[in-house]
């Protein structure tokens, strides 16, 4: 595997600009060359571990160090055959994104079954901007003959979904480029979700009047935001004249806002299910949309911040429903999104309260230990306990004596929020077996990439948003 030669863990000086990332924010990042040492950690501990093991880690990692390190052009293409070589989930998907979007890859070469079967969003995304979607539309006609069949529900919005979360981070004037592309040729329900997600509806409304008749127009239940179109953008849903439908233009409002709240909250949000296991969604449509508010006037950031995000409107549903009835609602997980693999929603907000409570206490920054939060739970002071123990044994700097699991976890978690990210890169490589090591030196990785270039940070939740989404610039 290629590596960054002597590259310290802190080490800053020294590096230069990847041809990938020429203005990148990667090279103003002070956790830069901690997300390269991280990155190199995980392809290189692999070794030793049974072959279906050794596979599930490697694609994340080598595409952090492309977007991060120093490597040229003849590095990176060794390190994306290697994995490939090896079966690395992701790998030839990262593999064949990176060649397209470098043009190394003629878009002659690409079967159309290959690029559109397996949810391959990394790849549509080079795809579609190498051309403007040109590509992209042939292929959908080539290997599914009744796209863009007025009739067809399934494939329309399902390429509808999966172009809107891969062109989300492009500007408008490029997403305007790949609007035009699609209505030239037909493709009209691509063009008005496109334009759904636009800063500007006035071409939305626009096309809507030139095509009333559209399937997707004429159905009182087609949503922009059901696509992750609009909430991007808008503060309500986007209102065609429609009578009947299942949904109330109120109930739709409502759900709007918590469509809002989770697409800002990216992967772990949880507003949508938390509705679903409660029926309250009078309540939590009102704490999102005040979630939402905060988040426009940049007091909450749920993408460099996220515990404080999470703790803010875990307040706020606490003080409407009380802290029982939340509590209970929140018992589901956000796979491979937390420390704790198959934790559920409720106990990682817990968590966060007690790591954002003890934080300036590891850090030496606070002089003695702070009382049990008051969201922290009544019923748990035996977790607080031990919480305390051991940020006392972490500020001490003995990290060392953690041994069981749960406390080792606890530490990584309480030395991440203090900033004291050797501590936890040590405590993870040390304490836990090499796989759960593994998964969490990749947790790791990703939250420091989210404060910095968030190169693998996808709003919205569910299984697209779960799907890597691997980003290089296109050249045309």
């Amino acid at each position: 595997i290629i590596r960054l030669a002597a590259l310290s863990l802190f080490a800053t000086a020294g590096l230069t600009a990847s041809p990938v990332k020429a203005d990148s924010p990667a090279q103003t990042c002070a956790a830069r060359p901690v997300i390269v040492s991280l990155a190199n950690k995980i392809l290189d501990g692999r070794e030793g571990l049974r072959r279906l093991q050794k596979r599930r880690f490697g694609a994340d990692a080598a595409y952090l160090l492309i977007r991060y390190g120093d490597l040229d052009e003849v590095e990176v293409t060794v390190l994306l055959d290697t994995i490939k070589d090896e079966q690395v989930t992701g790998s030839d998907e990262l593999r064949t994104t990176y060649r397209i979007a470098n043009g190394s890859q003629p878009l002659e070469g690409i079967e159309a079954v290959y690029a559109l079967n397996g949810n391959k969003i990394s790849l549509l995304r080079s795809l579609i901007l190498r051309d403007h979607g040109v590509r992209f539309i042939e292929f959908a006609r080539q290997t599914y003959p009744q796209f863009g069949d007025i009739g067809t529900l399934t494939v329309e919005d399902t390429f509808a979904l999966q172009v809107t979360i891969a062109l989300a981070d492009v500007p408008d004037e490029t997403r305007a480029k790949v609007i035009a592309t699609a209505e030239r040729m037909g493709e009209m329900q691509i063009a008005l979700t496109l334009l759904a997600d636009q800063s500007d509806l006035s071409a939305f409304r626009e096309m809507a009047a030139l095509h009333p008749n559209h399937r997707v127009l004429r159905d009182p239940d087609w949503f922009p935001e059901n696509y992750w179109a609009s909430v991007r953008t808008q503060n309500a849903p986007i209102f065609l004249n429609h009578t009947g439908g299942s949904f109330s233009k109120e109930l739709r409002a409502r759900y709007f806002q918590i469509r809002k709240a989770d697409y800002h909250f990216g992967p772990p949000g949880f507003l949508g299910t938390f509705v679903n296991t409660t029926g309250k969604e009078h309540i939590i449509s009102d704490v999102a949309a005040g979630v939402n508010d905060l988040i426009a006037d940049g007091w909450l950031d749920p993408k460099k911040r996220p515990e404080q995000a999470w703790i803010s409107t875990y307040r706020q549903l606490v003080e409407r429903m009380g802290q029982q009835a939340v509590d209970a609602g929140l018992k589901f997980a956000r796979a491979d999104w937390h420390f704790a693999k198959g934790q559920v929603m409720r106990d990682t907000i817990h968590n966060a309260i007690a790591t954002q409570a003890l934080s300036d206490y590891v850090s030496g920054k606070a002089a003695a230990l702070p009382d049990r939060p008051s969201l922290f739970p009544s019923n748990a002071v035996t977790r607080w306990k031990d919480w305390t123990r051991i940020a006392t044994l972490l500020r001490k700097g003995s990290a060392e004596t953690l041994v069981q699991e749960a406390d080792v976890l606890a530490g990584i978690q309480l030395a991440f929020a203090a900033g004291q990210l050797q501590t936890a890169v040590e405590l993870t490589e040390r304490g836990l077996p090499k796989p759960r090591a593994l998964r969490v030196l990749k947790q790791l990785m990703k939250r420091l990439d989210q404060g910095c270039g968030a190169y693998l940070w996808q709003n919205g939740t569910g299984h697209s948003a779960v799907l890597p989404l691997y980003r290089f610039p296109v050249k045309h």
